[in-house]
C-alpha cells in the first residue's frame, strides 16, 4: 500500500476533469483510482470490482458503469478478465516526465510491470512511456503456454518456471491482509489456518473467480458494521468473536443485517422512544397504591 499519491489541480480544472463533472459517481471513481490503496506509482494495477465497491460505497453495476465512462473519456481503462485497471496519465503525474534506468524507481517500475504482464493494457503502457521511462528493452516474462517446447527439465528449471508464474500473476489479497482487516486480532496462527480453510471452501463455489478478494470484501463489510456498533455501545466489543471462530463457522456467509447491532434497550430514566410514522405508543397505566 502506498503512503501517499499525487493529485494535481488539473484533475478538477483540466479538460478531462471538466468532462467528469457530468456524473458525480464517475468523478468519485476517477479520484478513487488515483488514490486507491491498491494503486501503484505507474497507475497499472490489480483492482477487483468488489474492492472498488466496498471502498467507494457503490454497487457493482454502478462501478462498471463509471469505469466504462472513464474508458470512453480516455481517463482510465479496465479489463474484467484480468481485473486490472490502467489510469493513463497516472505514471506521468506520480513519477515525472522522464525516468532514468539508474533511478531506483525504474527497477521498482519494471518489477510492477512484470507483475501485470498478463494485462491487455501493458502494451499500451509500454508504447506510451517507452521513451520517457527507458523501456526500449523491456520484455514481459513468458508464461508457460507461450514458451516453446523443451526437453525434460531439471528440478531447478521447474522451480524457475514456478517463480515466473508467480511473478506473472497480478498481486491479489493475501491471507494476512484478510486477517488484518478483521476487527479483532487474536490467536493469529489459528486465524490464518481458518482463513486458508475458508479460501478452499469458497474456491469450490460456482462462478467464484477470486475467493480471497471476495472474503476480504466480506470481512471489511463485517468490520464496518462492528465499528458502527462500537460507536453506539463500546460494550459491543466483547461480542466480536475471535477471527478463527468467525471463519471456521462460516460467518462470512451471514446476511449483512445480522452484523448490525440492535438498538440499545432504554434504561430507567431514558426518554420514551419515538413512535414510527403512522403508529402510536400506548403509555402504561399507572395504578396507585
Amino acid at each position: 500500500m502506498r503512503d501517499y499519491g499525487k493529485i494535481i489541480p488539473a484533475f478538477w480544472t483540466g479538460e478531462t476533469g471538466k468532462s467528469l463533472r457530468a456524473c458525480r459517481d464517475t468523478q468519485v471513481v476517477a479520484l478513487y483510482l488515483c488514490t486507491s490503496p491498491h494503486a501503484n506509482m505507474i497507475g497499472l494495477y490489480y483492482l477487483p470490482v468488489p474492492y472498488l465497491c466496498h471502498e467507494v460505497g457503490c454497487t457493482p453495476q454502478g462501478a462498471l458503469k463509471a469505469l466504462r465512462s472513464l474508458s470512453e473519456g480516455g481517463f482510465a481503462h479496465y479489463d474484467e478478465g484480468t481485473e486490472t485497471v490502467w489510469v493513463v496519465q497516472m505514471a506521468r503525474i506520480q513519477v515525472g516526465d522522464t525516468l532514468a534506468t539508474k533511478d531506483n524507481r525504474w527497477k521498482a517500475m519494471v518489477k510492477v510491470l512484470h507483475g501485470v504482464s498478463k494485462s491487455p493494457h501493458l502494451p499500451g503502457f509500454i508504447e506510451m512511456y517507452r521513451d520517457a521511462f527507458n523501456l526500449h528493452d523491456f520484455k514481459p516474462l513468458q508464461s508457460p503456454s507461450e514458451a516453446p517446447s523443451k526437453p525434460l527439465r531439471s528440478q531447478k528449471q521447474e522451480q524457475d518456471q514456478k517463480q515466473e508464474q508467480e511473478q506473472d500473476a497480478p498481486a491479489g489479497p493475501t491471507d494476512e491482509e484478510i486477517y488484518q482487516a478483521y476487527p479483532k486480532h487474536t490467536a493469529k496462527a489459528d486465524a490464518l489456518k481458518a482463513i486458508a480453510k475458508a479460501v478452499k471452501i469458497v474456491t469450490r463455489r460456482e462462478g467464484m473467480t477470486d475467493p480471497r478478494a471476495w472474503l476480504l470484501a466480506r470481512v471489511r463489510t463485517y468490520a464496518a458494521a462492528r465499528t458502527a456498533a462500537y460507536a453506539a455501545d463500546p460494550g459491543e466489543k466483547k461480542y466480536t468473536p475471535d477471527p478463527a471462530t468467525w471463519f471456521n463457522r462460516g460467518r462470512y456467509d451471514d446476511d449483512d443485517g445480522e452484523w448490525t447491532a440492535p438498538p440499545p434497550k432504554p434504561r430507567n430514566g431514558d426518554p420514551a422512544p419515538l413512535a414510527p410514522a403512522g403508529k402510536s405508543i400506548t403509555a402504561p397505566v399507572l395504578h396507585g397504591d
